[in-house]
């Protein structure tokens, strides 16, 4: 039996948009991404739950429905939609078609008249699952028509319908013309309220019988008859279509990942990209008859040199076999962050970093991870391994050196940034001296001044509190020593640095806590991680050659570059940073000029 499922396109994106609504997804333009991640995971999750080949999208029309014409109010309490809904409808729309997946709209119908037509003329070759939370389509619920609420997980059947209503499916649209709708703005009968609606369904078998004998349906005849005409489903829109137009084609996977990148859908973007199959790779251990090329993709790991001369073959090889290759001059050597790969083993130029390369091609580009450069220029996804990155580098480098040259970059690629890889290279690995007895010292120092001021800080509240809780520092500047407060938080009033700046100027506690912060911050932030980071008295930083859109280097892990200079105690904490004997540590300022 063939299972049809049937999608609540509108209904899908709006939950999926407010469940965001506190904390939206945004891509880096700034464009609102929620509603379209949350459809396609709840589309994801559809499709595990219930295996078929065939899946239809409904989209409500833009413009006026049959409904709008016999009832002007109707839906007419609803807001009107974000600004930013009918973006991600059409995204949708796109993303959908390059699924391979069907979807219809007609004007002048709701998508809940498209899933009803759909469903009359398709229930007969099989199951058919409506994925809608709207009451309305409850009423199409048949023997093998069924309802899935994919918000909570919840299939409806006749069973479910009557223990959750009172009523059988097909009475739903009597019940919503009783008692009304206020969703969508339905009357239903004045005094009328679901539980008496139920007693009213339950003494009689239809509608017409009620009005009979009932004096306030009799009353309001003329709107419960129109209520009755606004919940009921138009199964008969003109929808040309034939079973065979509903099956889920082959996907546009190169299209698919275009939007997807747009959008910045990282995670998706990983499912739906193909996979490169490295299981058949050519590994070769000998490189002793092997003929050096013009290009070499190359990578490094556990003492082993990965070297490839074509895709799909592989020389895995140790330093001593490897080093003519390496050293050559004329060989350009191609690979991912060699400055990594320097610091292990000395390669000669000409260097080829695809990371490097892909970023000066697009430096706002957030990902640079090797599996995102081969996804953008490959269309493919792949694990990183040695055997990945020394065989893909190589595909990738004629792609990034012709892109490079499209931009007049590769000039600078050339005489910028291949010679600073090595320059970075051998200071990463060389480090920086410090002087640890003396920023032992430095601590102690701290640490007894952090007592002195938190204990003057108590004298002066009158009280002992958690000076780092700025909840309990917010009750006494605000409420204990009756401050002005500036600015308002979460939860309290905020006591955060330009706050306790205003604030120093009228009274003596907010400029103490300023010091104490300062404290503890140089003795947290600095003399700590530097201690726990340095090797035989030496730290090695990692300098980021891609890491701004100025060419500016950024240091990490520690952050060398964020030490304060201008305090007392930043000042204090630069004298441990040492130089060997018979050397000096220079500071060169380029006054914002960057390299590029």
């Amino acid at each position: 039996m063939q299972r049809f499922l049937l999608l609540d396109a509108h209904s899908l994106i709006f939950r999926a948009y407010f469940a965001f609504i506190k904390n939206p997804l945004k891509n880096s333009k700034g464009q609102n991404t929620s509603g379209i991640f949350g459809f396609l995971n709840s589309l994801k999750k559809i499709k595990t739950k219930f295996s078929s080949e065939y899946i239809v999208l409904a989209f409500d029309a833009p413009g006026e429905t049959f409904r709008d014409r016999l009832f002007k109010e109707y839906k007419a309490t609803r807001p009107a939609p974000p600004r930013d809904i009918p973006f991600q409808i059409e995204k949708v729309k796109e993303i959908s078609h390059y699924l391979g997946i069907k979807s219809f709209e007609m004007p002048g119908y709701e998508a809940d008249d498209i899933l009803a037509t759909l469903t009359k003329r398709l229930k007969d070759y099989g199951e058919v699952y409506i994925v809608s939370s709207d009451k309305d389509l409850i009423q199409l619920i048949s023997e093998n028509v069924f309802i899935y609420d994919v918000f909570n997980d919840m299939v409806y059947d006749r069973e479910r319908v009557k223990e959750k209503f009172g009523v059988e499916p097909e009475r739903i649209g009597d019940y919503l013309a009783l008692c009304g709708d206020s969703i969508d703005n339905v009357p239903g009968v004045p005094g009328i309220g679901p539980h008496r609606a139920i007693e009213i369904l339950k003494k009689y078998e239809n509608l017409e019988l009620a009005l009979k004998n009932e004096s306030k349906l009799s009353e309001h005849k003329d709107i419960l008859l129109l209520s009755k005409k606004l919940v009921e489903l138009e199964t008969n829109a003109p929808i040309e279509m034939n079973i065979d137009d509903l099956m889920i084609k082959n996907p546009d996977t190169n299209s698919l990942l275009k939007v997807l990148a747009e959008l910045e859908f990282h995670s998706l973007i990983k499912e739906f990209a193909p996979r490169l199959d490295f299981r058949n790779l050519i590994i070769k251990k000998s490189i002793s008859d092997i003929e050096i090329k013009d290009e070499i993709g190359i990578a490094y790991a556990d003492e082993k040199i990965f070297l490839s001369f074509k895709e799909g073959e592989i020389y895995i090889t140790g330093l001593k076999d490897g080093e003519k290759i390496i050293s050559d001059k004329k060989t350009t050597k191609i690979g991912f962050d060699l400055k990594e790969v320097c610091k292990s083993m000395p390669l000669n130029p000409p260097l080829f970093d695809i990371k490097i390369a892909s970023w000066l091609i697009e430096p706002n580009m957030k990902n640079d991870r090797f599996e995102d450069i081969c996804l953008k220029y490959l269309n493919c996804y792949v694990e990183p391994s040695p055997e990945t990155i020394s065989s893909l580098s190589l595909k990738i480098y004629p792609v990034l050196r012709k892109r490079l040259e499209e931009l007049n970059e590769f000039e600078l690629y050339r005489k910028i940034e291949e010679p600073l890889i090595t320059v970075l290279a051998r200071m990463e690995k060389r480090g920086i001296g410090i002087d640890i007895n003396f920023l032992k010292g430095l601590r102690s120092r701290i640490e007894k001044e952090i007592g002195l001021l938190a204990d003057e800080c108590y004298k002066i509240a009158g009280c002992v509190f958690n000076i780092n809780s700025p909840k309990q520092l917010s009750h006494i500047l605000f409420e204990r020593l009756k401050l002005t407060p500036v600015k308002k938080g979460k939860s309290h009033y905020s006591t955060d640095f330009e706050v306790l700046q205003q604030l120093s100027l009228k009274h003596e506690l907010p400029r103490k806590i300023l010091e104490y912060r300062e404290l503890t911050k140089v003795s947290s932030t600095y003399i700590d991680p530097l201690l726990e980071l340095e090797k035989n008295g030496r730290i090695h930083t990692t300098f980021n050659q891609t890491g701004t859109a100025t060419g500016r280097l950024s240091s990490s892990n520690p952050n060398l570059q964020n030490i304060p200079i201008r305090s007392y105690w930043g000042a204090e904490l630069r004298k441990g940073f040492i130089a060997r004997e018979g050397f000096l540590l220079i500071s060169a300022d380029y006054s914002q000029i960057e390299l590029r």
